[in-house]
């Protein structure tokens, strides 16, 4: 008796590194996943971990890649960190990070309004702290980069459930019941 196996098939992504920023001579690189299709997709500036000290835009790739298999566009970002550059560099970067995909969200696919931020351990952190930005200066700039959803998460949590749906519940809840996603 043969045995048929379905074959998984998942969804096509593209992902790019694309210099969103240079900081003295240095680029610094957003990692970009794209869903498959035409959008418009929801979008997420993903912070990675590392101690606020290391670490890279490929950390959590498993976590981008599932976001991006899912329907959210994914930016991951390189950000200055210390020693080379103390606090607030990373903020500073992270921030601008956020400016630069809500300017070119239309041309991945999105919208500027449809964009968040979310971390894993100490790029949770810094994903708060960005959000965290005093309300004068967000009213100050139309379209502002956190007039959007932030997201942190412990790094135990960081998995994947199903190809369709990332297992970091409450950052999920946030993207889904934020009204930008769209059923498949």
């Amino acid at each position: 008796m043969a045995t048929i196996v379905e074959a998984q098939t998942r969804p096509e992504i593209r992902v790019e590194d694309v210099e969103y920023q240079r900081q003295g001579g240095k680029a610094l690189l957003a990692r970009v996943y794209r869903p498959a299709g035409t959008g418009p997709f929801p979008a997420v500036v993903q912070v990675h971990g590392g101690a606020w000290t290391s670490k890279d835009r490929t950390d959590n790739d498993f976590i981008s890649r599932a976001f991006a298999e899912s329907g959210i566009l994914v930016a991951s970002l390189d950000f200055r960190m210390p020693p080379e550059a103390p606090y607030p560099a990373s903020i500073a970067d992270i921030n601008l990070g956020i400016r630069w995909l809500k300017a070119r969200a239309r041309t991945y696919g999105s919208r500027p309004d449809w964009v968040g931020v979310f971390g894993t351990s100490s790029g949770g952190h810094q994903a708060l702290l960005a959000a965290s930005r005093s309300p004068k200066r967000r009213r100050s700039m139309r379209g502002s980069p956190l007039s959007c959803r932030a997201g942190a998460s412990s790094t135990r949590s960081c998995a994947t459930t199903s190809r369709r749906r990332p297992a970091m519940p409450s950052l999920w809840k946030i993207i889904t019941r934020s009204g930008v996603t769209r059923r498949r």
